[in-house]
């Protein structure tokens, strides 16, 4: 479907390249030995950023909107974003061959997602879905035993209770909008985005709502679609709050089809986020934090994980 509906061959740059993974081992102001290895405990994804027209841009209203180049102009233009990722959820002692009934159970995904994102100057729409499987498909088993074996740590135990095998979806949309407090025209900005949104699928269902302060030198308005910063040099500094009232999340609740081990989910979820990025040309590097309220009962407390980003740009 995408090749199939893709822009002409002059339009169909790649205008991105990203890499992250998060994990809660990534928050550097604890202690390595005081570190959490619970919950929400790693993700991968790679992301790929292009000038294609996805087939349900239409659905994001606004009318007709073309590719973005490489540099965007004022007028309204759509971007692909494209997503290959890997998330590992574990309850809160890993090395019990019988995890407690009650805590997080053991699981894995691994996805593929494809969004639609129109830009204007001020404001944002995501159109997306995403798509994998749970269960040993996932691999997040394997890779979670290597990866302690990697770090000489003692290898976790109980992933044969793991959430099954199931094929999982969701369609997201979300939009942001900017409003600038300080700078237009200077390299200095500061700006308030409000952002609301929701999902609808097997994997999770919900709808959300926040806002987040950014202050940047030099970056662009909105980053995560492809576009470098406007100097040799950019930065950006933000903090936002968010609240999701959750109808839905596969890692909780267990298994659509069959019977699996569950947690009992809190139907709201509050997030504090935080984020530094530095760029040169090019290259754009980030370190953020995300501290989450309980999302399950029996959660032995909130739960904060980091993130590291490498971005490229074309």
């Amino acid at each position: 479907m995408l090749a199939s509906n893709a822009a002409p061959a002059t339009a169909q740059a790649v205008r991105s390249l990203a890499l992250s993974a998060h994990n809660d081992g990534l928050v550097f102001w604890i202690p390595p030995d005081r570190r959490e290895d619970r919950y929400y405990t790693h993700s991968l994804k790679a992301v790929g950023v292009v000038a294609w027209a996805l087939p349900w841009k239409r659905l994001l209203g606004g009318g007709e909107s073309e590719p973005c180049g490489t540099r965007r102009s004022l007028d309204p233009c759509t971007v692909t974003r494209l997503t290959l990722g890997q998330e590992i959820y574990t309850p809160d002692f890993i090395f019990d061959r019988d995890p407690e009934s009650h805590d997080r159970p053991f699981a894995g995904l691994l996805y593929v997602a494809a969004a639609a994102v129109r830009l204007a100057p001020d404001r944002s729409s995501t159109l997306g879905i995403q798509v994998g499987v749970t269960g040993k498909p996932s691999f997040a088993a394997p890779f979670h035993r290597w990866f302690h074996r990697l770090l000489d740590k003692h290898e976790p135990m109980g992933w044969e209770h793991q959430i099954p095998f199931e094929p999982a979806f969701l369609v997201r949309y979300e939009t942001r909008r900017a409003f600038s407090l300080v700078g237009g025209g200077t390299p200095l900005a500061l700006r308030l985005v409000p952002h609301g949104g929701g999902t609808l699928g097997t994997l999770r269902t919900g709808a959300s709502g926040g806002v987040y302060l950014e202050g940047s030198w030099n970056a662009p308005f909105f980053d995560g679609v492809g576009e470098a910063g406007k100097g040799p040099f950019s930065l950006r500094v933000g903090v936002g709050v968010e609240g999701e009232l959750v109808a839905r999340d596969l890692f909780l609740d267990g298994s659509t089809w069959a019977s699996s081990v569950r947690a009992t989910r809190e139907p709201f979820v509050g997030r504090l986020r935080s984020r530094f990025q530095v760029g040169w040309g090019r290259l754009a590097v980030e370190w953020a934090t995300n501290h989450s309220t309980l999302e399950f009962r029996g959660q032995r407390g909130q739960h904060t994980y980091g993130t590291i980003r490498l971005r490229l740009y074309r």
